[in-house]
């Protein structure tokens, strides 16, 4: 994925993440997780943010039908981009 940002001219800066779940508890795996993106996007596992949380019963995740995910990023421009 990193690579196609790339030959666009740019790279991921960070990355923040949220899961929101009542079941299960995510804690034990956030690490693993961070890992994976880290290395399936080829960037420093210090970039990477995951978080999990609940929703307090409230909603589809509260009724422990759903699990939902947000995900933000930032991009900067490599060195070797030229705006045309």
């Amino acid at each position: 994925m990193n690579l196609l940002f790339r030959k666009a001219g740019c790279e991921f800066n960070n990355i923040d993440s949220t899961i929101v779940c009542e079941e299960p508890k995510l804690s034990g795996y956030i690490e693993e997780t961070r890992e994976n993106i880290s290395k399936t996007l080829d960037i420093p596992i210090s970039d990477v943010s995951v978080k999990a949380t609940t929703n307090e019963g409230l909603g589809e995740e509260g009724k422990k039908n759903a699990i939902s995910s947000t995900a933000i990023s930032t991009l900067i421009p490599t060195a070797d981009y030229r705006r045309e």
